[in-house]
């Protein structure tokens, strides 16, 4: 069975599902999580794995949204605690989700009709931003008040190592050949820059004010920063690790 996967990274706003037992709207401050993928599969395969989802996490409600995204209706909900920042992996077999008043990721069973927590790994201080490589080998996760990013083994879902980075670590993303994590640090105003292989930063790349969302382009030539006090989005050259455009964007 081969699945592919994609996912819409993590929208901290504008998106605000209804709750699982009434029709108000959740309130904003709530900032649910949003992933979606497809996934291409056999017809044997569970009905989960044949089907586009989005996940969203309801971080007032403690509960994990699964939408079919073709009929827009709600098909699941998992129990997970409170939690924020989601990753799914490129399979769609797992959802990572980071719980940052706790300091542990849950890690979710998408594979099945019937998805539940099957594991809980503790890592830094207040984690926020996560995401999965490509090979499905690794999560990396954002500790903003840790300072540093938690590497986790996705066989064993284990903290395999720990990587220093600036102060507030918040988005992350992975080049697409899995050589290099960005993460963004919001309170240095800079992006870290990690070295898969030896898991230690190689270069810090000055951003704007308080940087947040972070994207790298299909072709891993370019990282797309996005910075919320400074209305404006840095794009950095990743061959020079060095900031080669600022774009303005509005407020």
């Amino acid at each position: 069975m081969r699945h592919s996967a994609f996912a819409i990274g993590q929208l901290i706003y504008s998106f605000f599902p209804h709750s699982e037992a009434t029709d108000k709207q959740p309130i904003a401050t709530l900032l649910p999580g949003l992933v979606l993928w497809a996934a291409l599969s056999m017809s044997s395969a569970p009905a989960f794995a044949q089907a586009a989802f989005a996940y969203i996490t309801n971080e007032g409600n403690d509960k994990l949204s699964v939408i079919d995204t073709a009929s827009n209706k709600i098909v699941a909900t998992v129990r997970t605690g409170r939690s924020n920042g989601i990753a799914v992996n490129p399979g769609g077999s797992r959802a990572y989700l980071t719980a940052r008043f706790s300091d542990t990721v849950m890690v979710v069973d998408t594979a099945t009709n019937d998805p539940a927590v099957i594991a809980t790994v503790a890592v830094g201080a207040r984690p926020q931003g996560l995401a999965v490589n490509a090979a499905n080998t690794r999560v990396y996760v954002a500790n903003s008040d840790g300072g540093s990013v938690s590497v986790i083994d996705t066989a064993s879902n284990a903290v395999v190592a720990t990587v220093v980075a600036g102060t507030g670590p918040k988005g992350v993303a992975i080049k697409p050949d899995g050589s290099r994590v960005y993460v963004t640090n919001e309170g240095s105003d800079n992006v870290s820059v990690i070295d898969t292989a030896s898991n230690t930063v190689v270069e810090t790349v000055a951003a704007g004010d308080n940087p947040q969302g972070i994207a790298v382009n299909p072709a891993g030539t370019r990282v797309y920063v996005a910075n919320g006090r400074s209305d404006n989005v840095s794009v950095m050259d990743t061959a020079s690790n060095t900031e080669v455009a600022t774009v303005v964007v509005e407020r």
